[in-house]
């Protein structure tokens, strides 16, 4: 399925924000399906923009106003709420009509995407020539009010691309991952199994997120963490080395900048594995970087200054994973001249140049399987076309990635929790102890229950987040950071559950299930500590 746009103006403009919505199969399916093709038309008819079945973006330029036109067999007033905007529109007919700037009806479109499951009746669009208007009524949360049926999410029934890539990516996690978790976790702090690499690269491991017009799988945040629950039930620390990578990757999507995107982008079609990573972290800046008015605040940060047509980028970044072997980083440094952090600046930068070294290998408690280590940069050269977003733009691009990674990275913490229950109800099904079974026991069976309900109540939420970042823009706040807090404590009461329940087969090394609760805390650390996630949490309670 192709990304949302082709490479022309419209695309420049619009491609980057609806990357997510377009990588979900649904959209496109239920459209093809449905036998529907939406029609964004221009006042002006020399110039539009259409989004056909297949989810394409066509046109010669961006135009200023479009019309939507929809049929559907309901005939019930309702409204459609984007952000604190309201798009009011009475159905006559079975027909509505949405018209305004292009900017935003085109906001619309995730919002859209719900609708054509909450009005299955909706069998045609077609061009309608009203002059554009747009009615701004009250003052709300976002929200869709619709007549019944109710959407709702099934996440037992996933789309089948993604379901597909999911069943691949459990062989491969529990046939290949699992039996080398221990050797693994034993090797020294820098070994590194590229074999492991090779295998997950070409099942599409380092290029999920990545649209398909570029190499890539395009299967959305939904399927990046259906993955990484799948791989974290093996060992969390292989599933980071493509989670990372996936990163590095974000805010080249999230630019919408064809040049960028070409440029980096099909390198992880190829054959050969290429690794990327996300360069934020310093030795004295870690949630300065990512919390706003906290960056006034931050000291000694990597720095960047401009010099005609190139920057100069001077720092080190610290605990970084797979910078030892990433071909490119996307790197975060503060324009001179700026104090703190309030000068942040996203850049894209090859590490394969002069003025780039890299430091050792952490030795870590867990996650070993992925390694971790410093990039010191001096007098590193930066071309201005590889800055993200513009300059001064690094916090919000910083904000807006991590938002949209808590949610895999919650996948990533329910699939610890995940490994380490099943290795105790393996247990505790062969286990006889006072003449019957473990699991027979009360206060076993309690335990099991909890760790169960736990766990697919941590998976539940990581999928509703990811689903609400495949179409919400820009990427929620509160269900990410609340998926991840959750997520990531489950992990720990889980795995701490399987020591106590294994005994001291569960303390001895042999066995994965004290890796477990070692892996088990690296979460609550990258994309957000539970400090960090519950100040997010909050604010979303007190919006004012």
């Amino acid at each position: 399925m192709p990304l949302f746009g082709t490479q022309d103006t419209a695309t420049a403009r619009f491609g980057g924000l609806f990357t997510r919505l377009h990588q979900d199969p649904r959209f496109a399916d239920g459209l093809r399906d449905s036998g529907i093709s939406l029609l964004l038309v221009h006042t002006d008819p020399d110039c539009r923009v259409y989004v056909s079945a297949d989810g394409v973006l066509t046109g010669a330029d961006a135009p200023e106003y479009a019309t939507l036109t929809m049929r559907s067999s309901c005939d019930t007033a309702h409204a459609l709420w984007v952000g604190e905007t309201s798009f009011p529109a009475a159905v006559t007919a079975g027909q509505l009509t949405i018209s305004g700037k292009v900017a935003k009806v085109l906001e619309l479109m995730p919002v859209l995407a719900h609708a054509f499951e909450y009005y299955p009746g909706i069998v045609k669009a077609a061009e309608e020539g009203t002059e554009p208007s747009v009615a701004v009524t009250g003052n709300r949360r976002p929200t869709l009010a619709a007549p019944t049926p109710a959407f709702e999410l099934n996440f037992h029934r996933l789309p089948v691309e993604i379901e597909k890539f999911r069943a691949m990516v459990r062989d491969f996690a529990q046939n290949v991952v699992l039996p080398r978790a221990i050797e693994l976790d034993r090797a020294a702090a820098d070994s590194f199994d590229w074999d492991l690499v090779r295998q997950g690269h070409a099942l599409g491991l380092s290029r999920v997120a990545v649209p398909q017009q570029y190499g890539g799988l395009g299967l959305g945040m939904l399927g990046i963490s259906v993955a990484m629950e799948e791989l974290a039930a093996a060992d969390p620390g292989v599933a980071l080395i493509f989670g990372a990578t996936m990163l590095g990757q974000t805010p080249i999507l999230y630019s919408g900048d064809p040049h960028l995107q070409a440029q980096y982008l099909p390198r992880f079609a190829g054959d050969d594995p290429v690794l990327a990573c996300n360069a934020v972290t310093e030795e004295d800046a870690g949630c300065d970087l990512i919390i706003p008015e906290n960056a006034i605040h931050a000291i000694n940060v990597m720095s960047a200054r401009r010099i005609g047509d190139h920057y100069l980028l001077n720092g080190r970044k610290r605990f970084i994973t797979n910078a030892r072997f990433a071909t490119f980083a996307s790197v975060f440094a503060n324009l001179e001249g700026y104090p703190g952090a309030t000068g942040l600046t996203s850049f894209i930068v090859d590490l394969d140049q002069p003025g780039v070294t890299r430091g050792p290998v952490a030795d870590k408690m867990g996650y070993r399987a992925c390694l971790g280590s410093e990039l010191t940069f001096r007098d590193v050269e930066v071309p201005v076309e590889n800055v993200i977003g513009g300059e001064l733009a690094g916090m919000a691009i910083n904000m807006a990635q991590s938002n949209m990674a808590r949610a895999s990275v919650a996948g990533i913490s329910t699939g610890v929790a995940r490994g380490a229950f099943e290795k105790a109800v393996k247990w505790c099904g062969e286990r006889v102890q006072g003449g019957q079974l473990l699991y027979r026991h009360q206060f076993t069976a309690a335990k099991l229950a909890e760790m169960a309900s736990k766990i697919d109540a941590a998976r539940m939420l990581y999928m509703h987040a990811a689903h609400k970042v495949d179409n919400e823009l820009p990427a929620p706040v509160y269900e990410p950071a609340a998926a991840k807090l959750f997520a990531d404590r489950v992990a720990i009461e889980v795995a701490d559950l399987a020591v106590s329940l294994v005994g001291a087969r569960g303390y001895l090394r042999d066995h994965g299930v004290e890796k477990s609760l070692r892996d088990a805390y690296g979460a609550r650390i990258y994309e957000g500590t539970p400090e960090v996630l519950a100040l997010a949490v909050t604010e979303c309670l007190y919006p004012s």
